[in-house]
């Protein structure tokens, strides 16, 4: 089955610091990590969207990437046939080199 998971930053406020929320698509599902100085942008979103599928107990690869500066998406691979697309245009061939 497939599954998605969206995380958001929140900044810092009066009463707490700043944070990434992980949530499930069908938002029955939801994990808040502190932010890591530490560490990338990606990869706190990175590991909020781990600590919510090892809470849901789910398991597979997960494939990822930036909607803006403060939400990512992660998604788990498609069955075979199933959603999947390449996409081969000129305009990316051409930038590639």
């Amino acid at each position: 089955m497939m599954q998605t998971i969206v995380t958001t930053f929140y900044g810092p406020s009066n009463h707490h610091g700043a944070k990434v929320v992980a949530q499930s698509a069908s938002g029955r599902h939801i994990v808040s990590l502190a932010w890591e100085y530490g560490v990338s942008m990606e990869q706190n979103h990175t590991m909020a969207a781990m600590a919510l599928a090892e809470k849901a107990g789910w398991n597979g690869s997960f494939h990822g990437g930036s909607l803006d500066n403060s939400t990512y998406v992660f998604v788990t691979e498609c069955e075979t046939g199933r959603g999947q697309f390449t996409v081969m245009n000129e305009k990316a061939k051409a930038k590639s080199f």
